[in-house]
This record gives structure tokens, C-alpha cells and sequence, in this order.
């Protein structure tokens, strides 16, 4: 997960809130089963898509809550679901 101003501006700190919430691993650690490490990260180089994570080898923007904001120009969309 992108950390930096950007991406924070855009609500990057709780949606990884909440992939910690969902997985049960914190920022450095990796869940019992092995399927998902979260990292902080200082920028992954598409600010215009802000938030910005990355998954695998792919990354994309997010759609935070019920997607009523700002269109993410993104071609992938990874839901966060409201609080």
C-alpha cells in the first residue's frame, strides 16, 4: 500500500485499516496461511490513481466505500467496503 502524500490525501491510511482488519496481519507481517503480507510503500508511480496498492505483480487503484466519489481512471478496481 502507498503511504505517501498522495495516496494518503486519498484515504490509502484506511483502507489499510481495513486490509488489516480483513487479513488479520499488520504492516510487516504476513497472515498464518501465508496468503497476504501488507507493506507500507513510499510511491508506486501512478499518483493520478491515488490510492494506489499492489497485488502480486499487478497494481490498481481503489474504489473506497460504495464508489460514489471521484471516477478512478484505473483498469483495475480492488472494493473496500464502507466502514
Amino acid at each position: 500500500m502507498c503511504t505517501t502524500t498522495p495516496c494518503w490525501l486519498r484515504g490509502s491510511d484506511e483502507i489499510l485499516e481495513a486490509c488489516k482488519k480483513a487479513t488479520g496481519a499488520e504492516v510487516g507481517g504476513t497472515t498464518e496461511d501465508k496468503m497476504f503480507t501488507l507493506a507500507e510503500v513510499e510511491c508506486l508511480g501512478a499518483c493520478v490513481n491515488a490510492p494506489m496498492v499492489q497485488v502480486g505483480t499487478g497494481y490498481g487503484g481503489w474504489k473506497v466505500g460504495n464508489g460514489h466519489g471521484e471516477k478512478n481512471t484505473s483498469s483495475t478496481y480492488y472494493p473496500v467496503a464502507d466502514k
